[in-house]
């Protein structure tokens, strides 16, 4: 489990240089849990990618971003671009949906490797930045976090997270 994180943290930090505390701490969240975003129908699901569609920002992005675990972050303008229809990414996200979800021991653990990858490649500032927003993120219980203002900013992420086997099939 360690290894295959700790190349998937390594992966995303040289992708996303600017990523703090919470953004390493959602992929986290997302590699053990997956979906987060729970939709009670199609139509609902369909309706949200549009929006998100239309609020999208042009970047050249990969397809899909693995995140480990089965899982990858689906890049939604990058889609739209490929001609994948939105009731193809909705079927996606249900079929995600409707997986097995990991265990909080589990999540603690990788958040064990967080904080080595941290000790091993950031400096004694950010380490000390890492250490307060768990703290923090243990007394509200581990909840499922948003990306931080910077990495909004900076990366637009407009995605949704699907099944790496499915998001293979797509190319």
């Amino acid at each position: 489990m360690s290894k295959e994180l700790n190349k998937i943290l390594t992966q995303h930090y040289k992708m996303y240089p600017l990523m703090e505390p919470r953004d390493f701490v959602k992929l986290i969240y997302q590699n053990e849990f997956g979906n987060t975003h729970f939709f009670t129908n199609r139509m609902e699901c369909r309706n949200f990618i549009e929006h998100e569609l239309s609020l999208t920002e042009h970047l050249e992005e990969d397809l899909y971003i693995p995140i480990g675990n089965g899982y990858c972050r689906l890049n939604l303008f990058t889609a739209k671009e490929k001609g994948i229809y939105i009731d193809k990414i909705v079927d996606l996200i249900g079929k995600n949906q409707n997986c097995e979800k990991g265990t909080l021991v589990n999540f603690k653990k990788k958040l064990e490797v967080l904080k080595k990858f941290y000790k091993e490649n950031m400096d004694q500032k950010k380490n000390e930045q890492l250490n307060s927003f768990l703290k923090e993120y243990e007394k509200n219980e581990y909840p499922s976090v948003h990306h931080s203002l910077t990495y909004r900013k900076t990366y637009y992420p407009h995605y949704r997270l699907v099944l790496l086997e499915d998001a293979e099939k797509l190319k």
